[in-house]
Formats: C-alpha cells, structure tokens, sequence
C-alpha cells in the first residue's frame, strides 16, 4: 500500500467541471468511498468551493460525502 498525495475536490454547478479544494495523503488506488470515510474520520466537514474557470461563477458548498479525485 503505497501512500501518495492527492488532490480532491467537487463538480462546479454550472459548468461541471472540478473544483480543487485540497490535497490528502491516501493510497495511490484508493477509491471515492475510501477518500470520503478519511474526510470523516479526519473530522473534515467540508468547505465552500469555487470553480477555478474564470469565465464561470460557479460555487457551491462540499461536505465530506460530496468529495471526488479529478478524473
């Protein structure tokens, strides 16, 4: 079980694309299920995300069970 750093983030409302909130140390295959039971387990509530695309004013709130990887 090899450990890396990972980002994971959420899908912007508008235009779908992700948002990057942070970076998780985890294993390099861990899945989505896995990231978020860590969120949890780490305490991590959530934060409010912004998409990064600066034609798109898209933002939303992502709690823990809404976290995904960058595909």
């Amino acid at each position: 079980m090899a450990l890396s750093t990972r980002k994971f983030g959420t899908t912007c409302p508008i235009c779908k694309r992700f948002c990057f909130l942070s970076y998780i140390e985890i294993e390099e295959t861990a899945s989505v299920g896995e990231l978020r039971a860590k969120l949890l387990r780490q305490g991590w509530l959530g934060e409010q995300a912004r998409c990064d695309d600066p034609k798109c004013s898209g933002q939303t709130f992502c709690a823990w069970n809404q976290a995904v990887f960058p595909r």
